[in-house]
């Protein structure tokens, strides 16, 4: 099996999404988030569009820990609370505005072939942007890691802080803390109660869990305790070596599309077309097509056959031309 074969077989492992998203403020039970951070481990790198993803309801409710009588009624009801609840993320273009969107598109319970229940869950389609053909500014996390953290607040903090590993600290506010785990301004009014209830469960779990170490101080201003600063370093007992080996192949798979896409979009402003013009021409085109297109041109130039770069450019584009078609042409 190649190393791209051992890459898509784990891929369902892995959650990646991109760092609004990640710094969204939202409320969610930890039942809940399980069921969001399944679903974003179902998307991959390649998907244009979000798909249905399908799970039969005894997995559904293994994933989630319920069990007991009435699965389905109350599987449905979670999905339905899921349904309801309000993400608040930044759009990546313009950062100063905020966008109100759910993080369900649909939830379609029904049955498979042999009887057995089902549930088809797809994201909601603005969503799309923070999900979809990630090429930077992007969070990969273990869904074996994340599984088994008890607490939802442990989970949250985990995906901020895993952000800034490669920096090795982050800094946050009380309030900040609060919004990003979805505290409710009436629970936990006391910092005892939030280093209690809060950071030192996340800090035992993820440093018992996960492949970050992570450590926090509290930090005054005026006598008041009104931030904390986390240290970030590798879990140095982390058992999970081969997790992590396919996590590093997979961001480097992530980056290497990056500059792909990058080096087209340099290639069709060099022949002529503006910045937004070349950006617009391949919004819609998924990476397989857009590096095949752009050969495509690159092979007909270098053998004398262009009247017109930008025209033909533009029919490789629209057309989605395929480079080996024109490998095995003669001059």
């Amino acid at each position: 099996m190649s190393k791209k074969e051992k890459l898509s077989s784990k891929q369902n492992n892995l959650a990646v999404q991109h760092n609004n998203l990640v710094e969204a403020r939202y409320r969610l039970t930890l039942q809940e988030k399980r069921l969001v951070l399944w679903l974003t481990s179902q998307v991959q790198p390649s998907d244009e569009d979000f798909k249905e993803h399908k799970l039969k309801i005894s997995e559904f409710a293994k994933l989630l820990e319920v069990s007991g009588e009435n699965l389905y009624s109350r599987l449905k009801d979670i999905c339905r609370q899921l349904m309801k609840r309000i993400i608040t993320i930044n759009p990546i273009e313009a950062p100063k505005k905020s966008i109100l969107v759910a993080w369900l598109g649909a939830a379609v319970f029904g049955e498979d072939g042999k009887g057995d229940g089902t549930i088809s869950l797809s994201f909601h389609p603005h969503l799309k942007p923070f999900l979809l053909q990630l090429k930077e500014r992007f969070t990969v996390i273990s869904i074996q890691d994340v599984m088994q953290l008890r607490s939802v607040y442990s989970v949250r903090l985990f995906e901020l802080l895993k952000q800034y590993q490669s920096i090795g600290e982050r800094h946050f506010s009380i309030q900040e803390i609060r919004d990003f785990c979805g505290i409710d301004d009436k629970k936990y009014t006391k910092i005892q109660d939030i280093k209690r209830y809060v950071l030192d469960i996340a800090q035992r779990e993820i440093n018992e869990k996960t492949d970050i170490f992570i450590e926090f101080e509290f930090i005054k201003t005026s006598r008041k305790f009104t931030s904390v600063d986390f240290t970030i370093k590798t879990n140095r007992n982390y058992k999970n070596s081969g997790e992590e080996a396919i996590k590093k192949e997979r961001i480097n798979q992530l980056c290497s599309e990056f500059e792909m896409r990058k080096r087209c979009i340099e290639f069709i402003i060099n022949i002529g077309f503006s910045k937004s013009t070349a950006e617009n021409m391949i919004q819609q085109l998924g990476d397989y097509d857009l590096e095949n297109a752009v050969k495509s041109v690159q092979m007909q130039i270098e053998r004398g056959n262009v009247l017109n770069t930008k025209a033909m450019m533009r029919a490789a584009i629209k057309e989605r031309w395929k480079s080996d078609v024109f490998l095995n042409k003669n001059n």
